[in-house]
């Protein structure tokens, strides 16, 4: 048996499982900025790119607005965010941070 997504089975499920399910995860870089996959950080004693900040997120379920986001955000996302239509990077940082935008192999450690 088969459901599709607007049929009423799924609309209820949905609907029940909503609050334990779906919430807004938490993103590392500030409206308007990008994410600089490439570029790499410390994380938990270990070298990650900061690409890889989605999976760990997601794993951990870590919700906007919540302090766990909020300090990652902090700590992260002045070397993993850049504005390339403004040639800017995320609030707080600085170019030698965590390199340019693009893979220069910069090391930013936190």
């Amino acid at each position: 048996m088969s459901e599709e997504s607007g049929g009423d089975m799924c609309s209820s499920v949905q609907a029940d499982f909503a609050t334990s399910c779906c919430f807004a995860t938490c993103p590392i870089c500030p409206s308007g900025f990008n994410l600089r996959w490439e570029v790499d950080v410390e994380y938990n004693k270990a070298t990650i790119s900061c690409g890889e900040f989605d999976g760990i997120i997601k794993g951990n379920g870590v919700m906007k607005g919540t302090t766990d986001c909020l300090s990652l955000q902090s700590t992260y996302s002045s070397a993993c965010c850049y504005n390339y239509a403004t040639s800017s990077y995320a609030p707080g940082s600085s170019p030698s941070i965590g390199g340019s935008p693009s893979n220069d192999g910069t090391y930013a450690s936190y």
